[in-house]
């Protein structure tokens, strides 16, 4: 039997690597741990895209957040702003609090762009209006893969650079 060869569209719940080797893998980039909770993992890839995924089963609460924001602030200091990619395929629950503060200026302000991942037509849905309410403060997008995140992250960065070149 030959080794599954992991694909952006197998990049899920049911590949989940903590240490985001899934994700160096299909991408071809070099990861380091930012932060870890119980809930989450993120890393700096070498691409400079922040990648955050919820662990299997994740209920966020506000104090998770601050852990994870406190984790990321150090990961990220002197490092000026990176793109960040977030995976809510596997998050279960989280609260109202802790929704806002994720959209704070305050937690973004490391973040030139915010992509967020939702796998289901309802996700998608929900997703899109969670945005319109909170207004977060940086380009905020919803998409289906980790590719199409990643290529419009770095699209941004891109256009932010040219932007500050001209």
């Amino acid at each position: 039997m030959q080794p599954e060869t992991l694909t952006n569209a197998t990049l899920s719940t049911e590949h989940f690597t903590p240490d985001g080797s899934d994700l160096a893998a299909v991408f071809g980039i070099t990861l380091a741990p930012i932060a870890s909770t119980k809930c989450c993992v993120a890393h700096l890839g070498s691409d400079g895209i922040v990648y955050f995924r919820y662990r299997p089963g994740a209920e966020e609460d506000v104090k998770d957040f601050v852990e994870y924001h406190k984790q990321v602030e150090s990961g990220l200091r002197g490092k000026g702003k990176s793109g960040i990619l977030v995976d809510l395929t596997n998050l279960v629950r989280f609260t109202n609090e802790t929704r806002r503060a994720h959209a704070s200026a305050e937690a973004l302000e490391p973040f030139y762009a915010l992509a967020l991942i939702v796998r289901s037509p309802l996700a998608r849905a929900i997703g899109g209006l969670l945005i319109i309410l909170d207004r977060p403060p940086i380009p905020t997008h919803l998409f289906a893969t980790e590719a199409e995140a990643r290529e419009w992250l770095l699209h941004e960065k891109t256009h932010l650079n040219g932007h500050a070149n001209a």
